[in-house]
């Protein structure tokens, strides 16, 4: 039994460690795109749990024109529900420069997500990826996975796990520009 709890300890450290070096390596984000390299976002549609202006489906094509920043989450997975108060912060603080934040939750339950989004105080638009079209197109790999898309419709960035929210704001920026 001790045996058990030291392996896990063991593993749990090591996950830490790695991750820590990949971050610190700037290799927790994954970077698309680059100078002349441009890749366009996959395009989607997403029915929305409440209206967002006047429609209650979202086009990221009738986004153009706006940057955007896309989340991939689930309300079952804590390192979702651990960063969603800060992407709403982001959001808050950055939508009055054209900053579009879309929250899309996969694999999950309507009624559960919605919860989730009352407790956190989510504004934004959320929907869910109900047939997972989203998923495929981004090649959605876990949650939380956010993307960052210019205003000319490119995916500038990828990030895939957790970002704090100095990283977000910083990335965001970095978007706005």
């Amino acid at each position: 039994m001790a045996y058990a709890v030291w392996a896990m300890a063991g593993l749990v450290a090591a996950t830490i460690l790695i991750y820590g070096l990949a971050s610190g390596l700037g290799l927790a984000g994954i970077g698309f795109g680059g100078v002349g390299s441009a890749q366009n976002a996959p395009d989607f549609t997403l029915s929305l749990f409440s209206e967002f202006e006047g429609s209650s489906e979202l086009r990221l094509e009738d986004l153009a024109g706006r940057p955007v920043l896309v989340n991939v989450w689930a309300s079952w997975c804590g390192p979702c529900r651990a960063e969603m108060p800060a992407i709403e912060r982001v959001w808050q603080r950055h939508r009055n420069r054209g900053l579009v934040v879309v929250g899309v939750t996969i694999q999950d339950r309507e009624e559960d997500a919605k919860a989730f989004m009352a407790e956190v105080g989510v504004t934004y638009p959320v929907g869910l990826d109900a047939d997972g079209s989203i998923s495929r197109a981004y090649s959605i790999q876990g949650v939380p996975s956010t993307y960052f898309i210019t205003d000319t419709g490119d995916l500038a960035r990828a990030w895939v796990g957790v970002i704090t929210e100095d990283r977000l704001e910083s990335l965001t920026i970095d978007l706005l520009r």
